[in-house]
């Protein structure tokens, strides 16, 4: 019988969150456990740093879950986790505050004009709703303050040099230019400092998470655009993919466990652009599992990314997507944000997926409410806890796929 493998793929930013394939891993044993009639099952999983290429560079978790039956213990599932994002952002990382801020900038600039387009239209065929729409909205306004460094980057910054250039001849000289004397300029940026400081007391996490997403938004502009690092992530993929199979057997069906970006990841390997599919992705991988993935999103902001490609493995996989109505960035891949089964997939494929609805509670915060602290980007990272034994979605994933006989009951 094929041996089981899957492969993790995380979100872009799930590095913040220090999220790993060992922690997905356990989430997954911690369900098959709870999943299974037979209470006499034992469950455990082992650990170990793999190197998948010949030089050694190359190195990926790999976490086998065992289960152990009357003393016998057998290989129940295994994963390997592919970190993209270590390629995909270190360009990025290398660049000063400035650069970084010049770069993300241009990328919402370009974006204005159909950021305020698609505030008002996104066409019948997208289920992506005008509140989603205008929490994006808010979230690229956000981005453009950032990348002007007005609240966020340098406002203390801004006061020293102030304090600093009160004695200096051309910065008075500059200053008269601008119409602003040093004590306008000194109010202005204490006013900055004042209106940080209530933001970051009244929203402590805001800081970090609105970084996170520049940098996210930021490197994955430059994949759905131009193919920044899309070679090497694949090439690494196939390496990987191909040592899997050398190492488990040539017969292994391999599922990709995606959240988030990773699942567009996934999607532009399976279905490739410019390319067909290799037969070593026709051969193994029987299975994609997206979670949170921002499928509408991608449209919407990014016109025929999904466009054009080649979809013929669509009779030879299964695809499972987990999704919350209350997340701006999760597509439950209908035309309405409501609960129900998938109505569309990769264009010019007749693969559905089937649709698990994921909600962490049933309270629905006022609009003012979720539009000021980004309520529905923020329970993008509700699919799991930070702790590995809570419950989490794995629990809709691991009963679809025993009920499909891909994982025994």
């Amino acid at each position: 019988m094929p041996k089981k493998v899957g492969i993790y793929m995380p979100g872009l930013g799930e590095a913040y969150r220090k999220e790993s394939a060992e922690k997905y891993a356990r989430r997954f044993m911690h369900q098959i456990n709870y999943n299974r009639s037979e209470s006499s099952i034992q469950y455990s999983s082992t650990i170990e740093k793999i190197f998948y290429d010949e030089a050694g560079k190359l190195s990926a978790q790999h976490i086998t879950i065992w289960e152990t039956t009357a003393g016998e213990k057998k290989q129940a599932y295994c994963f390997y986790e592919y970190q993209y994002a270590d390629v995909l952002v270190a360009a990025f990382e290398k660049k000063n505050v400035l650069l970084k801020s010049l770069t993300l900038f241009a990328h919402v600039i370009v974006k204005i004009p159909l950021i305020f387009y698609r505030l008002f239209y996104v066409g019948r065929s997208i289920g992506y709703t005008p509140r989603y729409r205008g929490e994006a909205f808010f979230v690229f306004l956000l981005f453009l303050l950032m990348s002007s460094a007005i609240l966020f980057l340098f406002p203390a910054a801004i006061a020293l040099i102030v304090n600093a250039g009160n004695e200096n001849v051309y910065f008075k000289q500059l200053l008269n230019w601008l119409h602003l004397s040093p004590r306008k300029l000194q109010e202005y940026s204490q006013m900055a400092l004042n209106i940080t400081a209530v933001i970051l007391i009244l929203l402590p996490g805001i800081n970090t998470m609105i970084t996170a997403l520049a940098t996210e938004f930021s490197c994955a502009t430059d994949y759905l655009n131009s193919g920044e690092r899309k070679q090497k992530i694949h090439g690494q993929l196939d390496k990987l993919l191909e040592f899997i199979c050398e190492k488990e057997g040539n017969d292994t069906d391999v599922t990709l466990h995606t959240y988030s970006f990773g699942s567009i990841i996934a999607l532009d390997y399976i279905f490739p652009f410019g390319i067909p599919v290799s037969a070593r992705i026709r051969n193994n991988i029987k299975g994609l599992i997206t979670i949170g993935c921002p499928y509408d999103f991608i449209r919407v902001y990014f016109g025929s990314f999904f466009s054009g490609r080649d979809v013929s493995v669509s009779d030879k996989i299964y695809w499972i997507n987990v999704y919350s109505l209350a997340d701006a960035l999760a597509s439950n891949l209908r035309k309405t944000n409501t609960k129900g089964k998938a109505e569309y997939g990769m264009p010019g494929s007749p693969l559905l997926p089937v649709n698990l609805n994921y909600e962490l509670t049933n309270i629905k915060p006022n609009l003012l409410y979720q539009l000021l602290t980004l309520y529905s980007v923020r329970v993008h990272a509700s699919y799991w806890d930070a702790d590995d034994d809570a419950q989490s979605c794995l629990s809709l994933v691991v009963k679809q796929l025993q009920e499909q006989n891909i994982i025994h009951q």
